[in-house]
């Protein structure tokens, strides 16, 4: 496994060739490119393809997502997910987000996310929206 970005030639090869990684992206503002990367990726059975924004689409494999390692890690800590908080503003994180017993995003999440959350800070991802989550959490938690 290679930490850090790695421009891929040929996804097929690179799936095809068994390589280890914890997430592909995929970045275009061509819908139609992203339907055909999620197409391609329903080929394996080890991997799930999902938006994380409008334009990019993330390539994981299957039981790798961000509310099973939350879960993972809530029972690792003993932890309710009741007591457990979550910030996400992405489509990626919108499972997390339900999974957690306080979920957060900040003012520039996807509307899907805003909607599952129970506090929406009034600052962006870009300017200290996990600072002012945190704030929040501590101060009504």
């Amino acid at each position: 496994t290679q930490i850090g970005i790695v421009i891929v030639p040929t996804l097929r090869n690179y799936l095809k060739d068994g390589k280890a990684c914890y997430m592909i992206t995929v970045h275009t503002f061509d819908l139609e490119v992203v339907k055909m990367v999620q197409g391609f990726v329903g080929q394996y059975s080890h991997l799930n393809a999902f938006f994380s924004s409008d334009h990019t689409v993330d390539i994981v494999g299957r039981g790798s997502t961000k509310d099973i390692a939350l879960l993972y890690l809530a029972k690792h800590l003993q932890l309710e997910m009741k007591n457990v908080a979550a910030v996400g503003d992405g489509l990626n994180d919108l499972a997390m987000v339900k999974c957690a017993g306080i979920a957060l995003a900040p003012t520039n999440a996807m509307e899907g996310v805003k909607k599952a959350s129970n506090f929406i800070c009034r600052r962006s991802n870009e300017e200290s929206a996990v600072s002012e989550a945190i704030q929040y959490v501590l101060k009504n938690i």
